[in-house]
């Protein structure tokens, strides 16, 4: 298109002082439509190719001694049943779901067809993918130790910028089956918080119920300190205004469009206290962009392995902190060893603190 003397024309010089970022964005949201309809025209090729990326990944945990494939089935083997029992046991019947969730909760992600709303994607989350594509941040130790290293760096640093009174509410949304709740629990109670009452928040109800048997009957059954899960809204969270030390934030808006991000922001900046804490973890859209090509980028999108991955580029984190009043503690890798600067680390920790009135 760029070659038509017309497009040249009425564009050429816009792109041509365009910054490579955006136009690199706009490359994507140029190409997406084409790239959906190609996907939607092949349906069963494309489920099978999802398929064929969970597959890719589990081989390669296994090579890396993650025991991906044992918690799946050891969760698994509870029998179906007693797991749907305990789904509807969990289940908020009253819940309003964001509009997005038809989309990106129940509609195909991370390489699931019934994304966020399956056994399968449920039973992989204890143990699995996560450790796995995050396992390089800390390549001189085990996958697993890696793991809990990048989540202590975020736990510790959210602790280190609370101003006043120490922690004592503290919520988590999006916790998914509680990794990165319970990682907050024990970094907590390391240093002497036991008594901060802790919440995990998810709209998925299949992780809601994993993530309680696994404090309940599970692997974190004997961890100290005040917890609980529940299937609520993130973005609409059952806390007063200003009672809220910590709000947590962990690998969820790539998984948003770029308004529920902004609410979520927002709903972190209604509930933290002065001197309250936000502390975001995720992908780093500055590396994301700049060191992929666009095509690996847009089939991301298309094939509805990161359906909102576009929208998540486009959001300006640091500006939707500014308008709702957060001021910025800082913006650093997961390994400043690794990564000096935090603009060459795939994913980054953010961290903002409601000013002290």
């Amino acid at each position: 298109m760029a070659a038509t003397p017309e497009f040249e024309t009425e564009f050429g010089e816009l792109l041509t002082q365009m910054e490579p970022a955006k136009k690199k964005l706009l490359s994507i949201r140029t190409l997406l439509p084409v790239a959906r309809e190609k996907v939607w025209s092949e349906p069963a090729a494309v489920s099978a190719k999802r398929k064929g990326i969970l597959e890719g990944y589990r081989g390669k945990a296994a090579g890396k001694g993650i025991p991906w494939k044992e918690s799946m089935e050891s969760l698994r083997s509870r029998g179906l049943e007693q797991w749907e029992k305990e789904r509807e046991a969990c289940t908020n019947s009253s819940l309003i779901y964001p509009m997005y969730w038809e989309q990106g909760g129940k509609g195909t992600l991370h390489s699931y067809d019934a994304g966020n709303c399956c056994w399968e994607a449920a039973f992989d989350l204890p143990m699995g993918a996560y450790e796995l594509v995050h396992a390089h941040h800390f390549p001189d130790v085990p996958a697993q130790e890696c793991f809990f290293k990048l989540h202590r760096t975020l736990d510790d640093a959210t602790i280190d910028a609370l101003a006043g009174s120490e922690a004592k509410v503290a919520v988590d949304v999006g916790c998914g089956a509680g990794t990165s709740t319970f990682s907050l629990r024990e970094t907590l109670n390391a240093r002497g918080l036991e008594t901060c009452n802790l919440t995990g928040v998810d709209l998925s109800t299949y992780f809601i119920a994993v993530a309680r048997h696994r404090l309940q009957a599970g692997d974190k059954t004997n961890l100290a300190g005040n917890m609980k899960f529940i299937h609520g809204n993130g973005l609409r969270v059952d806390s007063k205004d200003g009672e809220v030390d910590i709000f947590m934030a962990s690998a969820l808006t790539h998984e948003l469009p770029k308004q529920a991000s902004g609410e979520l922001i927002a709903e972190a900046a209604r509930v933290l206290r002065p001197g309250g804490v936000l502390g975001y973890f995720d992908l780093n859209p500055v590396q994301l962009l700049r060191d992929n090509p666009v095509s690996n980028l847009v089939d991301r999108v298309a094939i509805s392995n990161e359906p909102f991955l576009h929208e998540f580029l486009e959001f300006d984190l640091e500006d939707a902190l500014k308008k709702n009043g957060l001021e910025l503690v800082q913006i650093r890798a997961t390994n400043e060893e690794k990564w000096p600067d935090w603009k060459d680390c795939p994913c980054r920790i953010v961290i903002a603190r409601k000013p002290k009135t």
